[in-house]
C-alpha cells in the first residue's frame, strides 16, 4: 500500500500549478517511495501484463516522471 500511496501523493502533487521548493521535495520523496517499495507490488502480483505475471516496473510513463523533478 505504501508504494500506490506514494504514488497517488505523486500525481497529486504534479498538478500544482505553482511548483515551490516544498513542492519539488514533496514531489521528490513521494517517487522515491514508490521506488522503494514497489517491489510489493511485484511480489504480490499486482503486476500483470498480456502474457501473465511481470517481474518488473518498466513503464515508460512511468520512467518519464524522473524528467519532472
Amino acid at each position: 500500500m505504501c508504494a500506490l500511496r506514494a504514488l497517488v501523493d505523486f500525481i497529486f502533487q504534479v498538478q500544482n500549478l505553482v511548483f515551490f521548493g516544498e513542492t519539488m521535495t514533496a514531489l521528490s520523496t513521494a517517487l522515491q517511495e514508490f521506488h522503494d517499495n514497489k517491489q510489493a507490488i511485484i511480489a504480490a502480483g499486482g503486476r500483470h501484463g498480456k502474457k501473465g505475471d511481470m517481474d518488473h516496473f518498466r513503464i515508460p510513463k512511468l520512467e518519464m516522471l524522473l524528467i519532472i523533478i
